[in-house]
This record gives C-alpha cells, structure tokens and sequence, in this order.
C-alpha cells in the first residue's frame, strides 16, 4: 500500500529542514489525539505501516488520563473539546520534559500567534493542516530519534533516620521520621515545628506538625493535639486542610496534613499590602464555607486570623490550624481568665465571658478582612492588655469605607455586620455569609 495522498501545503515546522527516514526502533509507541474520526483513522493507519504501535484518542481528556511512561511521542490536534491540545500539552509538561515525550501538535490554524502559542504550551514541534504523510512520517522519526533514552533506574538513597528522642530537631535535611521523609521546616508554633514532607510508600507531600515533647506531658496541649486530630479527621471541604494521617513517634507526637501550595492570607499583605476587595471578597466566601463546614459538626474554630488562612494558587482559601477547635457544648481545658486565640480578633462578648459560637468565628473573620483591606488591624495596640479593652469597650471599628478604603460598599457593609460588638445583631449564617461574599467576588 502507497502512501495516503493528503492535499498538503508542504509547510515544514520550526525544527526541520528536510524529510527523514525512521531511525527509531518500529515498535515506539505514539499517541494520536484527533476528534475527526476520519483524520485519525489516517494517522493510525500511516503510522502503523512504519510498524509503530499507535493508540487513539478522540480528545485531549481522554489521552491526559491513558498516556503514561509507555508512550514515547504525542501527536495532537490543537482544536478539540473537553481538553484541547493546548492544555493537554501543558498538563503533559509538568510530567515529562521535552526530550522525555515529544509532542507535535497538528492543526488548520497557521497563524504565527498559533503556532508560537503552542510551542511556548511546550509542543516541540507544529503541523500545519493539510500535510503530506511524508512530512509526518519524517516528523515523527526525527523527534522519536532525538528524544533521550529513559534514564536507567536507580534506587534513591535512603536518608538517615532522625531520632527525636535524641535530638529536638533534625540537624539537616532530608532525613526520615516515621514513614516520612523531611525535606526542611515550612513554619514553627508555640507547640510544635511544621515541617515540609513526603510519605516515604507513595511520595504524597504533606505537611507534618511534629509536637515538641514536652507536650507528652502537658494535658492541656495533649488534648489539644487530639481536638485538632478528631476534627479535622471528620471534616470534608476545600476550604479546609485535610487530614492525613497522625502517629506517634521516637516521644513525639506527629500529624500529617494536605501540603497547601500557596501562602498564608498574613503573608499576602506583608508582601503585598492592602489586598483588592475581589480577592477579599474570596477569601471571605471561603472562609465562610469553611465555618458552615465546622458549625454542622457542632465545632469553634476559635482562631480566625490571616496567619491560618492559606490561599491556594487557584486563589481559593482554606483554613488552618486547628489546636483551639472545640465543641460548643464542651468545657474549656483552660481558667476562666485565660483567653485562648489572639487578642485582637477575640469577640467582645467572650472577654467579658461568654462563651464562644459561630458568631465569635464570625466576628473574627470580619476583623481579618477588615485587616486585609486597611492593611492594618482596627484594634492594634501597645500590648494585649491595651488591645482587650480596646474591643472589650464595646466601640465598633469604624467602617472600612470611614477609614479611607477604596471598596464596595456592600463589602463594607457586610464587614461591618461581621464586626458587629453586639452578637445579637451579628450575621450567625456562614452559609449566607458566604453568598453574598461570592457576590463580590470579582
């Protein structure tokens, strides 16, 4: 059987001058990722007449789910729907390097804004419809011969185990502990070093709280370990980090959480200033549903700050830390006149003794998004003797917009009934606190 006649324009792509033959072993195994049915029984045919393994797919989802280590070059439409070529080739990319898996991407679209759109996706190489099977064979042979050879595998070396009982902190890194490999210290608290981490049996990276050991024989912080560990067990949202695993190990207890790529609301500002009222509003929306997530499991947050608000890279938040969690029907570990939290985001009512709900988590996230849109805290003081009178006065904040804040006024508005020193007239719905914040969230 001859070649299959393609009316062609002949136009070569970026990285080849001429028409090669294959070098390449016959039995590589190619991806043909193509929603015209007709145009990719032609390519599968073309290519398995060079004695190529061919597997097919009619779009970009599809192949993004099948195309493993065993494929050797991608050839991919451009135009296709679910997932086109573009975005299938970037997902590609954060496998496989260039020389791992070429991608040649074909399409009817010829314009230079096309073309350098798909190369800077990743695709090695750009076809533009219709072609020769000439020039796709030469294509194919030519990237398949220069694509690297897989390396030869190689057992890692195993890093050395950190005996906590020996040493309160690992000297250098990696280092092993438990079933997780420590790769260096991601933040420190007042009970505890969070450290950057991957579980040794699969490489989940996580993010491990490893208590300090004098919390083996402090109750109050034991039994605030084990509060953190059973509600964040029972808790499932996306605005809420996520449990993995708890242990204890060398007289250490640990607890493994999702590793949140992104950085905390607090360090946004630093960096940053005085955030935009959109991402604000998003942040608000999030954090929302996470204390309508908490508040039908009976639990206070008790912390609400920017410092336990990551912001994913996708801009969505998700709340931390949670050692102060409680039920709202349990007893505090702690004495009557030591507030627990941080002062300047305590609710009135509970310095002056009541006890804390949902509207105190509330009232604590109005005060951090008025902190994010000021850049500053309403109630900074001195010290936190001067700050708790401050808000146990009982005198609201003065509105963002009062302030000087470019914002909506809405968001003002809702902040403000957020903040509200009177709980009876606070908002007590995360839920529709969360809609109207998604309202504004632009």
């Amino acid at each position: 059987m001859g070649d299959l006649h393609i009316t062609t324009r002949d136009r070569p792509g970026p990285f080849l001058s001429g028409e090669l033959e294959t070098g390449y072993p016959s039995m590589a195994r190619i991806a043909v990722v193509e929603d015209n049915k007709h145009l990719r029984d032609l390519l599968q045919t073309l290519l398995r007449l060079k004695k190529y393994e061919v597997e097919v797919f009619p779009d970009g989802a599809a192949a993004l789910q099948a195309i493993d280590e065993r494929f050797d070059l991608v050839l991919s439409d451009v135009q296709m729907p679910r997932l086109d070529g573009i975005e299938l080739c970037r997902s590609l990319r954060k496998r496989w390097a260039k020389t791992d898996l070429p991608i040649i991407m074909i399409s009817v679209l010829d314009g230079e804004d096309d073309i350098l759109r798909a190369l800077e996706a990743g695709a090695n190489d750009y076809l533009v419809k219709p072609f020769s099977p000439s020039l796709v064979k030469a294509k194919v042979a030519y990237h398949l011969r220069r694509a690297a050879p897989p390396p030869t595998p190689r057992a890692p070396a195993t890093p050395p185990r950190w005996d906590a009982s020996l040493r309160p902190e690992p000297r250098r890194f990696p280092v092993l502990f438990d079933r997780y490999v420590l790769q260096g210290v991601l933040g420190r608290g007042s009970y505890g070093v969070v450290y950057d981490a991957q579980r040794s049996t699969d490489s989940l990276r996580v993010a491990l709280k490893v208590l300090d050991e004098s919390v083996s024989q402090d109750r109050e912080m034991l039994a605030r370990y084990f509060r953190e560990i059973g509600s964040l067990s029972t808790l499932d949202s996306p605005h809420i980090v996520r449990f993995v695993s708890s242990g204890y190990e060398a007289g250490r207890y640990f607890l493994a959480m999702e590793h949140l790529e992104g950085e905390s609301a607090w360090h946004a500002m630093q960096t940053r200033g005085a955030l935009p009222p959109g991402e604000v509003a998003r942040i608000g929306a999030g954090v929302s549903r996470a204390l309508a997530a908490l508040a039908k499991k009976g639990l206070v947050h008790r912390d609400i700050k920017p410092a336990n608000i990551m912001l994913r890279r996708s801009g969505e938040a998700a709340l931390v830390d949670f050692g102060l969690v409680k039920r709202r029907t349990e007893n505090d570990l702690t004495s009557p006149d030591e507030f627990l939290g941080t002062a300047e985001y305590i609710a009135p009512e509970v310095i002056r003794g009541a006890p804390e709900d949902v509207r105190t988590d509330l009232y604590a996230l109005g005060v951090t998004l008025w902190e994010l849109s000021a850049d500053q805290n309403p109630f900074a003081g001195e010290n936190t003797m001067e700050v708790l009178k401050r808000v146990a006065s009982g005198r609201p904040a003065p509105t963002l917009e009062e302030w000087g804040c470019k914002v909506p006024r809405e968001l003002s508005r809702l902040v403000k009934e957020l903040m509200d020193p009177d709980p009876r007239r606070r908002l007590t719905d995360p839920d529709e606190c969360a809609v109207r914040f998604e309202r504004l969230a632009v």
